[in-house]
Parts: C-alpha cells; structure tokens; sequence
C-alpha cells in the first residue's frame, strides 16, 4: 500500500473520501474485496452520508477502487491498480 499512498491519485483526495477509502481499507483487511453498506460507513466509521456517494465516485474515478453492485443495496469493494496509469 505504500506505493497507493505516495501515488498524486491519493494525495489529491479531500479529507472524507481519505476516510472512505480507509474504511473500505479496513472492511477488506488481507481479503480481496469486501461489501460495506452506507449504513456501515455511517455507524461503524462516523462518515456523513452526504459525504459518502461522493467520495466513492471520486475514489472510482481516480482508480484506487473498484465498485460493483452487491445484493441487497450494498456495494463490494476491491483495491484496483488503475491509478497506476
């Protein structure tokens, strides 16, 4: 992960999306993805939920997340490398 946190994609995040994305960092742990519902981020994490979808809009955009629909309205999470490019 040193190298994700060194990257100009992760320096440029405002402070709520650096909180997602550590969220999602530990919902994953040293699996490879893992589902978190905004209700996770909310009462697990303290993160505002109007903070939420736009920080995993700019997290995808940037490429240090993918996201794919889950069941249930909740999302799964895995760390992607496209912000390498």
């Amino acid at each position: 992960m040193p190298d994700r946190e060194n990257s100009p994609a992760f320096r440029m995040l405002p402070r709520s999306a650096r909180r997602v994305f550590g969220a999602i960092e530990r919902a994953i742990g040293n699996g490879s993805s893992a589902s978190v519902s905004y209700t996770d981020f909310r009462a697990d994490h303290h993160i505002g939920r109007q903070s939420i979808s736009p920080s995993l809009k700019l997290l995808d955009h940037l490429g240090l997340i993918d996201i794919e629909p889950g069941p249930r309205l909740v999302n799964v999470f895995r760390f992607s490398n496209r912000w390498r490019t």
